[in-house]
């Protein structure tokens, strides 16, 4: 549902509420390294910087320039539009659409056609940022 990725924050309150009273808190420095531990299976886990903020990537797949800098243009209200991305980039309508097209075939974007009169893309492993809360769990399908 999150396309392989997941910031790291939130992944570290999922293993929390996962774990027994009484148990050791996880700390950042847990995940970090667990994930290095998983490095020699080729699994695809890493952690990903996106201008400060860490995401965890846990699909063998490699992330490509122009997916980095659509997120990271979205990183900040967790969306974008195709407008956005030819503002922001400076991107021609083929190269957009080809990016966005990818990414929503590997599921790290979502598509809103409902809210406004352009199609949004929202990027499910922003949504803990919004309001401090974490919005994937309150998604109603």
């Amino acid at each position: 549902m999150n396309g392989g990725l997941i910031d790291l924050e939130e992944l570290r309150q999922r293993l929390i509420r996962r774990r027994l009273k009484g148990s050791e808190p996880v700390v950042e420095d847990d995940i970090k390294r667990a994930i290095s531990q998983l490095a020699p299976l080729k699994g695809g886990y890493r952690i990903i910087d996106f201008g400060g903020r860490k995401i965890v990537q846990s699909v063998a797949r490699e992330m490509n320039a122009d997916t980095s800098m659509v997120l990271s243009l979205a990183q900040q209200t967790c969306k974008f539009t195709i407008e956005d991305v030819r503002i922001g980039l400076g991107w021609d309508e083929h190269r957009i659409r080809s990016c966005v097209d990818d990414m929503l075939r590997s599921g790290i974007i979502w598509v809103d056609h409902q809210g406004s009169v352009m199609a949004e893309y929202w990027v499910p492993a922003f949504f803990s940022q919004i309001s401090g809360a974490s919005l994937s769990n309150k998604i109603i399908f």
